[in-house]
C-alpha cells in the first residue's frame, strides 16, 4: 500500500538519505588536478581534451565539464555530477 491512514488523513512515507562520506573534486581543467584524480583513480579517468575529463563507470562513460565534480561514493564507485546537483546534496565538512 502506498499511503498509510493516520488520524483520518492519508500521508505518504517519508525518507532521509543515510549518512554517507564521499571524496571529491571539482574539476577546473588544470592538468595538475588531472594529475591528482589520475593518482587517485588510476585507469577509471581520462582527459579527452583540456576541458573535459571522461570518467569509467559501471553504466559507461561519463564527461565531466569545467565546474562539475568527480566523486568516489562509499563503496568506491566513480561518477560524475553537476555542480548544482553536488551543492544541494553534498557540504564540505571542513
Amino acid at each position: 500500500e502506498y499511503a498509510r491512514k493516520y488520524h483520518g488523513e492519508t500521508h505518504v512515507r517519508k525518507f532521509v538519505a543515510r549518512n554517507s562520506y564521499i571524496a571529491a573534486e571539482r574539476w577546473n581543467g588544470e592538468s595538475e588536478l588531472f594529475e591528482h584524480l589520475r593518482e587517485n583513480f588510476r585507469d577509471l579517468i581520462s582527459m579527452p581534451d583540456s576541458s573535459r575529463v571522461g570518467v569509467y563507470t559501471p553504466d559507461g562513460e561519463q564527461i565531466a565539464t569545467i565546474g562539475d565534480w568527480i566523486v568516489q561514493d562509499s563503496s568506491g564507485t566513480v561518477f560524475v555530477m553537476k555542480d548544482d546537483i553536488f551543492n544541494r546534496k553534498y557540504k564540505a565538512l571542513a
